[in-house]
Formats: C-alpha cells, sequence, structure tokens
C-alpha cells in the first residue's frame, strides 16, 4: 500500500489509535564474504540501516497511519545479510 512518496514494506496497524504502530523496511545485502574484514562488514549493514530510515523519513511512510490518527509510530529498518539479522530504529 502506498503511503506518503512510496511503498513501505510493512505495517503493523494497532487495534486503538492510542496504541503503538510500527513501519517495516526490509533491505537484503550480501552476507559477510570470507576475505571481507569484519569492520567493512559492519559498515555495509550500519550503511544499509541508516538508508531504510531515510528512506522511510524521506518519503513520508508514517502519513497513511497519521492520517488515521495514530500519533505512536515506530519506524524500523531491518537488514537482512545471509541468516543473520540487524535492527535499526
Amino acid at each position: 500500500r502506498e503511503s506518503g512518496e512510496g511503498r513501505y514494506d510493512i505495517a503493523i496497524y494497532p487495534k486503538k489509535n492510542k496504541e503503538k504502530a510500527w513501519i517495516l523496511e526490509l533491505k537484503a545485502i550480501n552476507p559477510k564474504r570470507e576475505k571481507e574484514k569484519l569492520e567493512d562488514f559492519e559498515k555495509r549493514v550500519n550503511k544499509t540501516l541508516s538508508e531504510a530510515l531515510s528512506q522511510m523519513k524521506n518519503k513520508d511512510y508514517k502519513k497513511e497511519l497519521e492520517d488515521y490518527g495514530i500519533k505512536q509510530i515506530t519506524e524500523l529498518a531491518v537488514v537482512f545479510a545471509g541468516k543473520k539479522t540487524f535492527l535499526k530504529i
């Protein structure tokens, strides 16, 4: 569903407007490569998490929920790297 200037991946609506809603933006990256330094891998993960959060803010994904009167909205970036999952609020 579109909201603001684009589409979120997942939105979890509360039953009551006074409860918390969640918007999730999902991203997938390649897992850590054998010769890749851990520091470089962590930079890739953090960059992708930050990009996902920026995308949600820049495209105003909260708009639809706010239009329903929902005030408590958490935007959550989720990055999958192989079997590992990383989150950032």
